[in-house]
């Protein structure tokens, strides 16, 4: 089973690599993780204020909503949104979860990932650039329930254990309102996202020593409430990638690769309007 997870990874390292080789036109942004479980309570660190004064946090358990351009953050009250688990962050076990089997794929719909480098004084270093990822999901969608797991796909492995391996599963909950329900014609520019950024691109061993990951492919489960799941393959960006064609990452779907064969990629809307 192990070699046949090595050509897996391998395969979805070309595909993604070939649709990686572009133009370059856009640098990636360096910003301080936003999200609430990794802020101070009454607000985000004093650069994220600085950077989006709308971004602070009212408490750990508080979503952030912004538009793609991230031109405002929004911090809808508890009972109407929060974030009810962060694995990593709560320290508890999500790997053995087999809740994320997909069904109803279909409405996992217009998932965003982007890259971003970190820009944090008590973790960065002056020698190596730290990449994050920040999960994307339309507010708009009609759901109820959001659950996503993030692991990296050479540290973790379905059939071999979870060993040293740390994904991350975020449990979020929120109350449908008229206007969540409401189908409205937007663009993608004015398009609301629940916006998650705390995954990072390097992991601690036992020993506390410190790797990063830049290049690693990643693997991306995510369902709306109880009825539809889907997954995804994508990849953190190279060592020495600080420009790229786009800070939004394309999406490859797992199971129809492995399973039948077949390429279903999904591009975010930075690189389907170029």
């Amino acid at each position: 089973m192990a070699v046949k997870r090595r050509t897996d990874v391998t395969l979805c390292l070309l595909v993604l690599a070939f649709f990686s080789l572009d133009t370059v036109t856009s640098q990636l942004p360096r910003k301080p993780r936003l999200c609430c479980r990794y802020s101070n309570l009454g607000g985000g660190s004093a650069l994220s204020t600085a950077i989006d004064p709308g971004s602070a946090c009212p408490s750990p358990l508080s979503c952030s909503v912004t538009t793609l351009t991230g031109s405002k953050t929004i911090h809808p009250p508890l009972d109407r949104c929060f974030v009810k688990l962060d694995s990593k962050r709560d320290k508890t076990g999500c790997f053995e979860d087999d809740s994320f089997t997909r069904r109803n794929p279909e409405r996992v719909s217009g998932i965003v990932v982007r890259s971003y480098l970190l820009e944090d004084e008590a973790v960065t270093s002056a020698h190596f650039d730290i990449h994050g990822l920040e999960i994307a999901v339309p507010f708009d969608l009609d759901f109820r329930r959001l659950k996503f797991r993030i692991y990296n796909n050479e540290r973790c492995s379905l059939d071999e254990g979870s060993g040293g391996c740390s994904p991350r599963c975020v449990d979020v909950e929120r109350e449908r309102t008229e206007q969540n329900e409401k189908e409205t014609e937007v663009g993608e520019v004015d398009r609301e996202y629940f916006v998650y950024d705390c995954e990072l691109g390097f992991y601690s061993s036992e020993t506390k020593v410190t790797s990063m990951v830049h290049g690693s492919t990643y693997t991306l489960d995510v369902c709306l409430d109880d009825d539809s799941c889907s997954s995804f393959y994508l990849q953190m960006p190279g060592k020495d990638e600080s420009k790229v064609m786009s800070d939004q990452l394309v999406l490859l779907e797992r199971d129809p690769l492995l399973f039948d064969a077949q390429l279903v990629l999904q591009f975010p809307p930075d690189l389907t309007t170029k």
